[in-house]
C-alpha cells in the first residue's frame, strides 16, 4: 500500500515538473485566404507605375504575408506600397514594401522586381494598400501621385 501511494505521488511529481519544465509548443500560424493585388498609379502625363500580386491572411489575423510584383513605368523615384491596417476604424501605419527591382523584362523596360515577406502586426479588420510613384509637371515641378487598394480581412 505505501508503495503504491509513492508511486502515484512520484507520478503526479513528475507531471507537474514537466508541466512547468517542458516549453510549449511554439504558436504556428494556419494561413488562410489569398487575396490578388493589382494597383496601377497613373498622372496625367502618363503610367508611373505598377503592383500586382498576391496578399495571404493569417486566420488569427495578426499576420499577411505578401508575395508582389513592381514594375516602374515612367515614375522618377521607384514606386513603393504603404501599408495601414484597420482603415475603416483606426488607420495605423503597418510598414512600407520596396520593390528590389533587380530586371528589366519587356513588359517593364525601366525596371521590375519581385520582392515576398510575412508581417505581424496588430489585429488585422482590413488593409489598405496604397501605391506611390512620380513624376514632373509641365512647369517642372515634383509631383507624387497614388493609387490604393482596399483588402477586408475574411477572419476579423
Amino acid at each position: 500500500m505505501r508503495s503504491r501511494i509513492l508511486r502515484v505521488l512520484s507520478l503526479g511529481l513528475a507531471t507537474l515538473v514537466a508541466a512547468v519544465v517542458l516549453p510549449a509548443a511554439p504558436a504556428r500560424a494556419d494561413w488562410g485566404v489569398t487575396v490578388n493585388v493589382n494597383i496601377q498609379v497613373n498622372s496625367p502625363f502618363g503610367n508611373l507605375g505598377k503592383v500586382t500580386g498576391t496578399i495571404q491572411f493569417e486566420t488569427n489575423t495578426t499576420q499577411f504575408r505578401y508575395d508582389l510584383t513592381f514594375c516602374r513605368q515612367s515614375s522618377y523615384m521607384l514606386p513603393y506600397l504603404e501599408v495601414r491596417r484597420n482603415f475603416l476604424s483606426s488607420p495605423t501605419f503597418v510598414t512600407i514594401i520596396y520593390g528590389n527591382y533587380n530586371s528589366n523584362p519587356p513588359s517593364c523596360p525601366n525596371g521590375s522586381g519581385t520582392v515576398s515577406g510575412t508581417v505581424t502586426t496588430g489585429t488585422i479588420r482590413d488593409l489598405y494598400l496604397t501605391l506611390y510613384g512620380s513624376t514632373f509637371g509641365w512647369s517642372g515641378e515634383y509631383l507624387v501621385y497614388d493609387r490604393s487598394q482596399f483588402l477586408d480581412s475574411p477572419y476579423a
